[in-house]
Parts: C-alpha cells; structure tokens; sequence
C-alpha cells in the first residue's frame, strides 16, 4: 500500500509540473503558454507557437492587440523565450507604462524563410499558413481585437525579413512592422551574383538547387516596395541593425529606410552598437516595443455608421 500511495504522489507531482510548464508564469505582469499548436489547413499539419499573455488578458473581457513575433534562421517558436528573454522584457516595459498590454505570439516557421516553398518534400505554403490559417487561428482563440490598427509583425534576422514580408505583402492585416538585424537584401543583379554562394548556403534550396534567381527575386521586398496596396494602408516600420552586423544586412537596413522614405512610408532607422548576436536583439527589441506602443492602437476604431 506505501508503494502503490508513493507512485500516486509521484504522479500527482509530476502532473503539477507539466501543467506549469504548460502555461508558466513569465513575471509579475503576464504568463507564457507553452507546447501549443494550431492546425493548418495550408500546411497539412500543426504549427507550434508559444504565446505571451499579460495580466490584463485574464478574466477582464478586453480585447488586447498583438504581435506576432518571427523567429531566426536555426531557431524555433521558443528561440525569443529561451534565448531572447521576451517575457522579461514585456513585463518590464508594460510595468513601467512603455508598452501597452497585448498579447504576444511566437510561431515556428522552421528555416522556411517565411516564403511559400511548395516542391515535394520542402516547408509548404508557409506565408499563407501564417499569414491566413495562424491569424485566424489565434484571434479565435485568444481575446484579441481583430483590426490591422491592433495588429503587429516583427522579427529578427531571417525573421526580419519575414516581418516585412508580410507587412509589405499584407498591409491590410498589419499596421506596424519591425526588423531586427532584418535579412533585406539586393535585388541587383550584380549583387546576387557576388552573394550566390552564400545563398545557396544560407537559402538552404527555399530558392532552388542550384539557387533560383527568379524565385529569389519573387520574394524580394524591394521589388514590394510600389504595390497599389501601400498606397492606401498606412505603414509604420521600425528598423534596426548593428554597426558591426553582417555588411549585406546593415546595407539593406540602411537602404530599406531610405526606399521607405522616397515612397512617403514612415519608418525609423536606428544603427546600434553590436553585432549579429542576442546581446544587440535584446535591446533592440526593447526599443522597438516602446515604438510599436505609440503606433498599435490598444482597440479597434469603431466602424462608421455603428
């Protein structure tokens, strides 16, 4: 009987364990949920996301806004937790009032550069699973207002270009934008020539094998940068690289910002000291909060004639 009762608090503990780590505290202001998944129809299969939910989303009824935060090349939906210390850095700033509370999700899009990649065998239509099934999925399941005012894309690295991706591609869905140490590179003939076999490695066959400049350059943001769309939705877009940060990306970051501003598209440049590592993302993320929360409306407008 000892034995048998001795498993079953064994047991019991280590339901408990799970359970908190499942949706474990992230500090005093909000909770991290963790090992979630959302089913895409695109894809065919789940997409693993974590999800950063401050205090105020519990229990009150209000509709929070979001941001949806992109991973790296070789990380996942827990690289900005583990390694990017985000809940740390969202409790601070919405204590201190530099960021308004909202609701944080932190898809996994493997190295699938966030472009739909459809060979047999490859990542799949990962733009519109993330853009359309991950979207839909999480603002149905979570108190979320559901307006591009109240809605963000951000990330770094190879996330950074997915953020711009989407936000050039999808102005209707999102309003506010930010690239960290962002991917955003020439669509220059001469360019790509010069890099092709760095991209052949870092590209890992999403563009082709051998590389595919005519895929690349259909992904391209700068080639983006004149669609009829971003005429009529207004853009705000915060950009940041390092000073030491790989030359291509501290170019495009450089050259991004001053495309932005030939087309009257609000955006802000910020070169800090730092490299391409965690140590110059961890304040540049806390810059860019501060940002987002002056451009990311904390509710709806409400709608003309209601």
């Amino acid at each position: 009987m000892k034995h048998r009762h001795g498993r079953a608090v064994i047991t019991a503990i280590l339901t408990t364990v799970a359970a908190m780590q499942s949706s474990s505290p992230a500090g005093a202001g909000g909770s991290i949920e963790s090992e979630r998944t959302l089913e895409s129809r695109t894809l065919g299969r789940a997409i693993p996301y974590r999800i950063y939910r401050p205090e105020a989303s519990y229990g009150s009824g209000q509709k929070l806004p979001v941001l949806y935060l992109l991973h790296g090349h070789g990380d996942d939906e827990k690289s900005w937790i583990e390694k990017g210390s985000i809940a740390t850095i969202l409790d601070r700033a919405i204590a201190a009032g530099k960021l308004k509370p909202l609701i944080v999700v932190m898809p996994a899009a493997g190295n699938s550069w966030y472009v739909d990649d459809t060979l047999p065998g490859r990542y799949g239509d990962m733009s519109k699973a993330l853009t359309v099934d991950l979207v839909d999925g999480i603002e149905a399941r979570y108190p979320i207002a559901r307006c591009r005012q109240a809605r963000a894309v951000g990330g770094l690295s190879m996330g950074g270009y997915g953020a711009m991706l989407y936000a050039l591609d999808r102005p209707d869905l999102f309003a506010s934008v930010f690239s960290l140490s962002g991917s955003l590179f020439s669509e220059a003939a001469s360019d790509i020539e010069r890099r092709k076999p760095a991209y052949e490695r870092i590209y890992g066959g999403v563009f082709g094998r051998p590389f595919d400049d005519k895929r690349f350059l259909a992904w391209n943001l700068f080639l983006r940068l004149d669609r009829p769309l971003l005429r009529n939705q207004p853009l705000a877009v915060w950009l940041s690289a390092g000073d030491r940060d790989f030359p291509s990306i501290l170019d495009g970051t450089i050259r991004m910002h001053a495309e932005l501003g030939k087309r009257s598209i609000p955006s802000e440049l910020h070169i800090m000291k730092g490299e391409h590592t965690w140590e110059l993302w961890h304040a540049a993320v806390e810059r860019a909060l501060e940002w987002l929360s002056g451009n990311l409306a904390g509710d709806c407008p409400p709608v003309i004639g209601k």
